[in-house]
């Protein structure tokens, strides 16, 4: 059987990737593959996620993309949310995840949810889009982010391009004139991510 252009197994794999389906429609692409198997499959019923509820605050998309709700209370919400957006390539929508966090609580929301990918995406969202707004906040969540767990093997399996992303955002902030923190500062957080 083919799938999506992919043959059974590897479309399962991509699936464990972080890939986000919602139900509806792995009940319709799936259920004819999976008769055939013997294996059960439980498939989790669709949250009622996508009405809005009176308040909640959300990111507009520039891109006419589902707006992500910035109201998170754990890890599994914030890790969905962040996935969304890296997914679409949404860097917007991941500033203003970003911005939304306090800076302390940054490492606990991406404990379950922290890789080279995720990493490269959240600096690229800081460099873009927030360095220029809010360059203390940008350090701020720069000197917890280094913090959250397995930061250290995740930092040694980066790539050069996402090196490259790391290294560009500090020579950025660097360049910013702020009371809040110094060049040297700056250079010494450097120090613990490159």
């Amino acid at each position: 059987n083919v799938l999506l252009g992919l043959k059974t197994p590897d479309f399962f794999l991509a699936c464990k990737r972080s890939v986000y389906l919602p139900g509806w429609f792995l009940k319709q692409t799936l259920s004819p593959l999976l008769s055939s198997v013997n294996n059960s499959v439980i498939l989790l019923p669709q949250v009622a996620g996508d009405e809005e509820t009176p308040g909640a605050a959300q990111s507009e998309s520039p891109r006419g993309e589902e707006p992500i709700n910035l109201q998170l209370t754990n890890a599994y919400e914030y890790g969905q949310a962040l996935n969304g957006a890296r997914c679409s390539g949404n860097t917007a929508a991941c500033a203003a995840l970003l911005a939304s966090t306090p800076p302390e609580r940054l490492p606990h929301f991406l404990s379950t949810q922290l890789d080279g990918n995720t990493i490269s995406f959240i600096m690229q969202a800081l460099d873009s889009h927030l360095l220029e707004k809010d360059p203390h906040l940008v350090y701020q969540h720069l000197h917890h982010l280094h913090t959250a767990h397995r930061f250290s093997v995740v930092l040694m399996l980066l790539e050069k391009d996402e090196r490259r992303h790391m290294t560009q955002l500090f020579e950025h902030l660097s360049a910013v004139q702020s009371a809040e923190f110094t060049k040297n500062d700056v250079q010494n957080l450097a120090n613990k991510y490159i």
